[in-house]
């Protein structure tokens, strides 16, 4: 199995624009977004653009980058001639978009010109900070409307 999946991973490395409609990966992006306090950042592209394939590969290779995109944000991956019904085709590609749980368009982007503005672009549109007693409270209420009990944990992403 996990010989499988070290295939897959290969393979999505240099094919990292999947064919097909990316809106259920949106989705599921935005369904954990919500449940993390993160971003979504949709990555419009093609397997075909260099830039495409060099935005994809800083994502995941520039160290500064991939913490920060590990951090704060859930990545999808859209083939440009899935493009959504009505979003204009622009010839300027890669594309990017960062998108708030709900699915709001916070910014709009070309590709940064470097890694540095890379993350510029993504430090400005990051989640804000949950306060922890506030998620405890909200947790706690909602155990007692449930008659539930509150397991609470501790994590990081590393």
């Amino acid at each position: 199995m996990s010989f499988l999946i070290l295939l897959a991973a290969l393979a999505l490395q240099d094919n990292p624009f999947p064919d097909g409609d990316p809106k259920p990966a949106i989705e599921a992006a935005k369904k954990k977004a919500a449940a993390e306090n993160r971003r979504v950042l949709v990555v419009w592209g093609s397997n075909e653009s260099e830039d495409s394939l060099a935005v994809a590969a800083m994502l995941k290779k520039d160290k500064r980058v991939a913490r920060l995109v590990l951090y704060e944000y859930d990545v999808v991956f859209a083939d440009m001639r899935r493009m959504e019904p009505g979003k204009p085709r622009i010839a300027i590609i890669p594309l990017l978009d960062i998108l708030d749980a709900e699915g709001k368009q916070l910014a709009g982007a070309p590709k940064p010109a470097d890694a540095e503005a890379m993350i510029d672009l993504l430090k400005m549109h990051q989640a804000p900070p949950w306060k922890a007693q506030d998620v405890l409270d909200a947790a706690k209420k909602r155990a007692a409307a449930e008659k539930k009990r509150v397991l609470l944990t501790f994590g990081a992403p590393w």
